[in-house]
């Protein structure tokens, strides 16, 4: 990674929300700079006037000059958020940990560091094979959605997981049990970044449960379009997660020569 400072260069911070959500006002996004110092929450500064201080100058930059940012989200059936949000740059990445006691630990590693982070985020592990030759089921457009927004109670994304439930049942009678028991979580995996050409976007949802994993796409159609939910093993989504990222030519082009 690119280093700007012959200090030895700290790699964590331990911020609360708030600052967390002050950081681009303190690094100089907004003009004038609104947040003229910023210090994490044991007191160590990171910023003033706008400029990193020089022992967190690459941690800073890694948030200041991101080139992506990549949000993996799991859900479960009583609202329980897991989330992850990942920022690459040319001097690395960058990823937000939540502590048990609020606070937002920020980490800064090589870029190489960047699939066991998704892989913890994702919270993958091994799943019943779906059945050979299953057809995938139609849902309505919104009910991915509705199945994690909790923000009217809980009414709504239950009925969205029952619905999904009677799509699959015919298809995955097991995994339908699941969704109506409350044992299934909604991960998410949405991502941004700069590809050179106006910007690219990524989104990929699904349904884990114990009995296996169903797989949200979308089908398009000269009228419209058709949401679709398939029986799929967990290292399809985890093919398909990856297939969702930057690639090598845009990794390239942030840390080559300006």
């Amino acid at each position: 990674m690119e280093q700007h400072s012959a200090m030895e260069q700290r790699s964590t911070a331990r911020l609360s929300a708030e600052q967390v959500d002050q950081l681009a006002a303190a690094l100089g996004w907004l003009e004038p700079v609104t947040v003229p110092e910023l210090r994490d929450l044991d007191g160590q500064l990171l910023v003033s006037d706008g400029r990193p201080a020089p022992e967190y100058d690459r941690l800073m930059r890694s948030f200041s000059e991101q080139r992506a940012v990549i949000l993996v989200q799991r859900v479960d059936a009583q609202g329980h958020e897991q989330n992850t949000t990942i920022r690459l740059s040319p001097h690395g990445m960058l990823w937000h940990e939540l502590q048990n006691d609020g606070a937002v630990l920020l980490r800064g590693a090589a870029g190489g560091t960047l699939y066991p982070v998704l892989i913890d985020g994702l919270g993958l592990g091994p799943r019943p094979a779906p059945a050979r030759g299953v057809v995938p089921a139609e849902i309505s457009k919104n009910l991915m959605m509705r199945a994690v927004d909790f923000s009217q109670g809980p009414d709504s994304p239950a009925a969205a997981r029952r619905e999904a439930a009677a799509a699959v049942r015919g298809q995955a009678a097991q995994i339908a049990d699941s969704l109506v028991a409350g044992r299934a979580d909604v991960v998410v995996l949405a991502a941004e970044w700069d590809d050179g050409a106006g910007g690219a976007q990524a989104r990929l949802m699904g349904l884990d449960t114990p009995d296996g994993m169903l797989l949200h796409s979308v089908e398009r159609r000269f009228l419209g379009e058709k949401h679709l939910l398939e029986p799929a093993p967990a290292w399809v989504f985890w093919h398909m997660a990856v297939g969702s990222l930057p690639g090598a030519e845009d990794i390239a082009r942030w840390t080559g020569p300006a």
